[in-house]
């Protein structure tokens, strides 16, 4: 007989900070045929109904059960207290002792029934498989015993003959006994034999190792004592659709005993009281938790008691951190509280653990460990929506992976159009508006859904003519446009565009900063425009006196640093390569002041020496610039002008870029964002630009080392400097070879919510770099080039995974504002999710354990999370604890802590 469980503290916040633990019973053992044995004696408002045997199988008392007086020794249970249907007396995992199958057994208890009680009435179930019921519909008094599926003794036996529980309003023993050595089961009323019925009981399947904590929780057995796991609708005649209660036992029981003998053959005297001497102290384990900064002290309560009068008892205790408010005394009626103080002042943060030695009268002395957390690392999460795009939120896993995945690609009508420059929402309006161009000028195009767009030709868009008033001159079709929320209205909307030395004679140009006769170098560059419409724009001069190389700057405001924040392309080149005056594919730089006439000493060939970050000729990366102010110079290295054209890491602080797993490939394309419906979220789109070799592509008809395939991927950053890829699989993946996608899938700026849909659009064509076929023979796609929107779900990144074989996660230590836990989750048919509260020690917090939590399944993306029908979280606001999440076959997006309704 395996007799030591362990036991969870029951810890419930109080005023002031402090914890009252409930009373729990540490018994001294009984005799060797007793399992497990409920004296139902336990405070009335208890969660647990202790197990009064020394073997640790108490029960959980679900939210329609109640310890009550009126017992026949004491209190008792009452499993139907309330007029709800839930759950009554419970063991969520009932261990192998207490599903014997074919050994002996006995299952002994006193029941009283209330007035009204009706047939259907359950005693003792093994998740509704092995059970035992008091009357049914078609026998009120007689006695229903099956064991996996079937009644005992063959499967019209249904009801057994008993006692008449209703013909007084007394207590009456029951006893209901298996003998395994005669394969029969013998069944007793106040000590005289009912009947005896032929049959073999078998053990409740529960799957072997490492099937069983997979399908945990619901995980068979569960022990139900005094209820049925579930609404039934069925009888044993026939299935139909009347739904009928979930079985609760309509009265009273006092003192169940569950034995590992067949304690009963003939007719009997009803035994006495079960209950032995003991010595009850609860909780037996106590936790504490301190976070600096928050209170440096916490307490914790303990309760000694025991059924014997005027026993003296003393507590033993050497750790200078505890404080006792009494040490000593002699027990009496009810017991004795002990206040348990912790002072972590001269504690570094960690993990503390000491005994206290409880000893009273002849009984051997009881240790209760007090485990203490002094923590400094308490994320504050408020009401904000947090993602599982890192480990932020995962500080113990196990079987757990986090996947990038996949948008599903949409068809929309955008053909021969270039990738979005960006996508800004009008509120007035409630419209989204997509600045794009189809490789000529600005455009723009309205949608209120992100599907249907509405198209506006060019001319719409432009910067006011200085020369012609009332003219408007049209921006290049690299122009991005941003929405400013904290200038001013007339300055709301900003634009940037650049200016090479191929565009300075274009027609149509005329910036004021080309006037005056200057050169051309000093004209280079990127140039702002700001605007109250987003239409009609105004021009600002020059912001940036180097190339980003062709691709255009991607600005924002950042509310969490409260500067704005300027993404572009700058060249992976360190100090020993200097300023850039073009680049040829990705073997040579062409340092500033190379001239086709004197090349020597200006040209040097790529290679990890000279590479900022040592790669594979990595060359394109990603810059990123804080400003105060958009239309005023941004900050860049001193004397950029007089040292490159080109942005390198040397004048721009370079934050992400390839690495030698990449081989030879570089970024061709950032596209960030910040993700405005969580807290701390920054996405990249960028598009990774693989470089073709001769050694590798000898058939190449027109090779050149910067042509090659374009594909979008993931980053991910909490605060837009330090990134991370994931998985490094495709976001957008290419199409395959007969599809118009095959060869690029570059994402643009910006994303469109509709309900719980983000559509984003990527710019799409059949050929590689450089616009050639990979092979002559390979057909040209139809449509040349255009848009195709991708549809992620909200918050649908990364996920935190795990599979069939199932799996949990653990966060750190957190706080939070709100009253209600949602989730956004996907776990289809076959998966599960179940949520746990724990404290600062790892230690289920009751009522809000994996074995109380509803189960999650399907999928959605602000799912309410409740622990026994109840999802309020208002009384542990401000409290730090931990979340473990129990899944299976199930993706974890991300969580909320909210008042009311659904994320934003």
């Amino acid at each position: 007989m395996d007799g030591e469980r362990r036991w969870k503290a029951a810890r419930w916040a109080m005023p002031g900070g402090a914890w009252l633990f409930a009373m729990v019973l540490h018994p001294l053992p009984v005799w060797a045929a007793t399992v497990a044995l409920w004296l139902f004696d336990d405070p009335p408002g208890s969660e647990v109904a202790v197990d009064s045997s020394g073997h640790g199988f108490h029960l959980a008392l679900g939210p329609d059960a109640a310890i009550v007086e009126g017992g026949k020794f004491g209190h008792a249970l009452n499993p139907d207290a309330t007029p709800r249907d839930g759950l009554g007396a419970y063991r969520y995992k009932a261990e192998d002792a207490l599903n014997p199958g074919d050994a002996n057994w006995t299952l002994e208890c006193w029941l009283k029934a209330r007035a009204d009680m009706r047939a259907d009435n359950r005693i003792w179930g093994l998740s509704g498989v092995n059970y035992i019921d008091y009357g049914r519909g078609d026998n009120p008094v007689g006695l229903y015993i099956a064991r996996r599926f079937l009644p005992i003794d063959g499967p019209r036996a249904w009801n057994k003959p008993t006692g008449d529980l209703k013909a007084d309003d007394q207590y009456h023993h029951f006893a209901v006994v298996y003998d395994s050595a005669r394969h029969e089961l013998r069944h007793y009323f106040d000590g005289r034999r009912q009947f005896t019925a032929k049959g073999v009981w078998k053990q409740v399947v529960i799957g072997e190792p490492p099937y069983r904590d997979v399908v945990f929780p619901p995980h068979y057995p569960m022990l139900q004592i005094g209820m049925r796991d579930a609404h039934q609708q069925w009888d044993h005649h026939e299935l139909h659709s009347h739904e009928r209660h979930m079985k609760k036992f309509q009265g009273l029981i006092d003192e169940m005993r569950f034995s590992d003998e067949a304690l009963y053959h003939d007719n009997f005297e009803p035994p006495g009281s079960l209950a032995r001497p003991f010595l009850r102290v609860w909780p037996p384990m106590l936790s504490a938790v301190v976070v600096r900064g928050k209170g440096l002290t916490d307490e914790c309560r303990m309760t000694i008691s025991s059924n014997l009068p005027s026993i003296p008892w003393a507590i033993h205790e050497e750790a200078e951190w505890l404080s006792l408010d009494r040490s000593q005394g002699t027990l009496t009626g009810e017991g004795q509280t002990v206040v348990v103080g912790v002072s972590a002042a001269t504690l570094e943060p960690g993990h503390y653990t000491v005994n206290l030695k409880v000893r009273a009268g002849t009984f051997d002395g009881v240790e209760v460990p007090v485990k203490l957390t002094v923590a400094t690392d308490v994320r504050d999460v408020s009401d904000r929506k947090q993602l599982f795009i890192d480990r932020r939120f995962i500080e113990a896993s196990h079987n757990l992976r986090l996947r990038a995945n996949q948008p599903q690609k949409i068809k929309v009508d955008f053909p021969g159009a270039h990738y979005p420059r960006n996508i800004i929402y009008d509120e007035g309006r409630k419209v989204w508006r997509m600045y794009y161009s189809p490789f000529a000028r600005l455009q723009h195009a309205e949608s209120g859904d992100g599907i249907h767009w509405t198209q506006f030709g060019p001319g719409h868009i432009g910067y006011e003519s200085e020369r012609d008033k009332g003219r408007l001159v049209p921006l290049d079709f690299g122009t991005v446009v941003m929405y400013d929320p904290v200038d001013a209205p007339q300055r709301r909307y900003k634009a940037f565009q650049e200016l090479n030395y191929h565009a300075l004679d274009a027609e149509g140009q005329e910036l004021v900063s080309l006037a005056g006769g200057k050169d051309k170098r000093s004209l280079v560059g990127v140039y702002a425009f700001y605007s109250a419409d987003g239409l009609r724009f105004k021009t600002a001069g020059r912001v940036l006196p180097i190339l980003p190389e062709f691709t255009t700057p991607a600005p924002y405001w950042d509310p969490n640093i409260s500067k704005y924040v300027v993404w572009f392309r700058v060249q992976n080149a360190g100090p020993g390569v200097g300023g850039l005056t073009a680049i040829q594919g990705n073997q040579f730089f062409y340092k500033y002041g190379y001239s086709s006439e004197k090349p020597e000493g200006w040209v040097e060939a790529v290679g990890p020496e000279n590479m900022f970050a040592a790669g594979l000729e990595n060359l394109r990366a990603v810059g990123r610039i804080e400003t105060d102010d958009l239309l005023k110079p941004w900050p860049v290295a001193a004397n950029a002008e007089q040292e490159t054209l080109y942005a390198t890491a040397n004048q721009v602080k370079m934050v992400f870029w390839a690495d030698g797993w990449d081989g030879f490939a570089d970024f061709y394309t950032d596209a960030p964002v910040i993700y405005p419906y969580a807290q701390d979220v920054y996405l990249m789109f960028p598009t990774f630009f693989r470089h073709f070799h001769p050694s590798r592509q000898p058939w190449f008809p027109r090779f050149d080392d910067a042509n090659g395939p374009l594909e979008t991927v993931l980053a991910v950053s909490r605060d837009g400097i330090h990134w991370d890829r994931v998985d490094r699989s495709a976001y957008v993946p290419m199409g395959r070879n007969d599809q118009e996608d095959r060869m690029r899938t570059m994402t643009g700026l910006g994303m469109v919510r509709a309900g719980n849909d983000l559509y984003q659009y990527y710019w799409y064509t059949g050929n590689l770099h450089d616009s050639v076929l990979l092979r002559d023979d390979m057909p040209p796609m139809p449509n040349r080039s255009g848009l195709i929107a991708v549809c992620q779900r909200l918050d649908g990144f990364v996920s935190a995974e795990v599979d069939y074989r199932g799996g949990w996660i653990t966060t750190p230590p957190i706080t939070f504002s709100g009253n209600r836990l949602y989730l956004n989750h996907q776990c289809g048919g076959q998966g599960t999710i179940f949520v746990e509260l724990r404290d600062l020690n790892d230690e289920p917090i009751p009522g809000y354990s994996l074995a109380d939590c509803e189960e999650i399944s399907c999928d959605d993306v602000a799912w309410e999370v409740r622990w026994q029908g109840s999802g309020d979280l208002a009384a542990f606001r401000g409290r730090p604890l931990k979340l473990h999440f129990r899944m299976a076959s199930a993706k974890l997006y991300a969580f909320q802590f909210k008042d009311a309704g659904p994320s934003e």
